[in-house]
């Protein structure tokens, strides 16, 4: 059975009062999409939510969305150099 991928869902965030910047567009991201970019179960990330880690999330109802920049600060989190050091990007 073929499943067809609904388009990535984006969010129009207004300027705050006295801001004349344009809206801006956020991305989300379902479950099947994070686990594709991952390269994780999607079983793996639902255990994750139970357990209390892995990327943050949004609970929209029932659904459950992830945005674009929560799991690139969850993949740059994880950045090491060797096993046993984290890769440092504050100057110090």
């Amino acid at each position: 059975m073929s499943r067809t991928l609904a388009p990535p869902h984006h969010d129009l965030r207004q300027p705050s009062a006295g801001q004349k910047t344009a809206p801006t567009r956020v991305r989300h991201l379902d479950q099947s999409d994070v686990a594709r970019r991952l390269k994780l179960s999607p079983r793996t990330l639902e255990k994750w939510r139970w357990e209390g880690r892995g990327p943050q999330y949004l609970k929209l109802g029932r659904r459950v969305v992830y945005r674009l920049a929560d799991i690139q600060a969850f993949k740059a989190e994880r950045l090491r150099e060797s096993t046993s050091s984290v890769v440092s990007n504050v100057p110090q």
